[in-house]
């Protein structure tokens, strides 16, 4: 986590509130700064917690070559949760990139396409969608 993307919420958050405080409300502005501050905060500690959680919660990918299976592992803590197999014939074949487009956004969508689709991965930037698929071309 960087320290600059620690300060890029609650600041402008601080800083709005003491605003909106002074000039719709009327509050002194002792207080506004004092209130602000606490829910600015209060923001950050949350923010921190959800980062904190993402870290601890989340979701590998696991292509096994030799046994030909697909499967997405979910861990806590670098133990595993569960395991939800895939596909017990894993086909790079059927691996494709979804492109989508929303909010002005291009975003990729990693699907395994068998009888069902799954989505494994939403990819934001196309370095890394060009880097997966280098990755996915040398098996």
């Amino acid at each position: 986590m960087d320290k600059k993307e620690l300060l890029i919420f609650p600041i402008p958050l601080f800083v709005f509130l003491c605003i909106i405080l002074v000039l719709l409300f009327g509050t002194s502005l002792s207080s506004a700064i004092i209130l602000s501050l606490l829910i600015a905060l209060g923001s950050e500690v949350l923010y921190i917690l959800f980062r904190f959680s993402a870290w601890i919660f989340y979701n590998e990918i696991v292509i096994d070559i030799d046994q030909g299976i697909l499967k997405v592992v979910k861990k806590i803590f670098n133990r595993e949760r569960s395991v939800n197999v895939i596909s017990q014939r894993f086909d790079k074949r059927k691996i494709k990139f979804e492109e989508q487009n929303r909010g002005g956004q291009k975003k990729y969508i990693l699907k395994y396409i068998d009888h069902r689709s799954v989505v494994l991965l939403v990819v934001n930037c196309e370095e890394l969608k060009i880097e997966i698929e280098k990755l996915l071309k040398q098996y």
